[in-house]
């Protein structure tokens, strides 16, 4: 059972180091991945104008779906929203969604941005140039749009912890 569990955990960590370099957007071969976004781009056709909201980012942008699910429906009484948070995701790979349609297609009203804790520490320089980048595409795809970006949440209990510095 260990080694089925490593092996999975192997499988979903090497589908994810897809590109090392936050600067160049890049796509997740994991069918799951795969998957997700081709949902995501059917319920963006589906959408036909505005939305109120965008969740964009990593797990945990994406686990609102899962684990708060009577959240997001007490928010869709009132607003639009969008969840386009993937789990696992780098810069990078939210970079390459958002060239390739993920903000395409509608007109937002707010963008939630929250991105940068899966990319690696020693790479904190280009992260933020990453996120720079995320902003810069939102701001030319989605110019009316007011952008809400969130820190990158630490990793670990105490920023002594193994992946807190740098």
């Amino acid at each position: 059972m260990r080694m089925k569990i490593a092996v999975l955990a192997g499988a979903f960590l090497a589908a994810h180091i897809v590109c090392a370099d936050p600067l160049v957007p890049a796509a997740v071969t994991s069918d799951w991945w795969q998957v997700r976004f081709k949902a995501k781009q059917a319920e963006i056709a589906a959408l036909k104008g505005e939305v109120d909201l965008v969740f964009a980012g990593d797990s945990i942008t994406h686990i609102w779906e899962s684990r708060c699910p009577e959240i997001l429906m007490e928010l869709k009484r009132s607003y639009t929203l969008l969840n386009i948070g993937y789990s696992g995701d780098k810069v990078e790979n939210l970079n390459w969604r958002f060239e390739h349609g993920e903000l395409d297609g509608y007109r937002v009203k707010c963008v939630m941005l929250l991105i940068g804790t899966n990319n690696p520490r020693s790479e904190y320089a280009k992260t933020a140039q990453g996120i720079r980048r995320a902003l810069d595409i939102i701001a030319e795809k989605q110019p009316q749009a007011k952008t809400l970006l969130l820190p990158v949440f630490p990793r670990r209990d105490s920023p002594d912890g193994p992946m807190g510095k740098p």
